[in-house]
């Protein structure tokens, strides 16, 4: 693991013990505009774990 990533989850490390959240439930969202809600955050996530359990069937014919 590179330097700057060990900072970063230290940091996050830390900030989680201090907001009291599991580390094992935490992300990190990088290049999210500034503007963006959480509420937005978390929809998109929701959507992505909803997707991450479809599974995309072919349908073969006999021609």
């Amino acid at each position: 693991m590179c330097k700057t990533m060990l900072v970063i989850m230290s940091l996050l490390e830390n900030w989680c013990k201090g907001e009291g959240v599991d580390l094992n439930h935490a992300i990190i969202v990088k290049r999210a505009p500034i503007d963006t809600t959480i509420e937005h955050i978390e929809e998109t996530q929701l959507v992505q774990k909803v997707l991450k359990h479809l599974t995309v069937g072919h349908v073969h014919s006999k021609a």
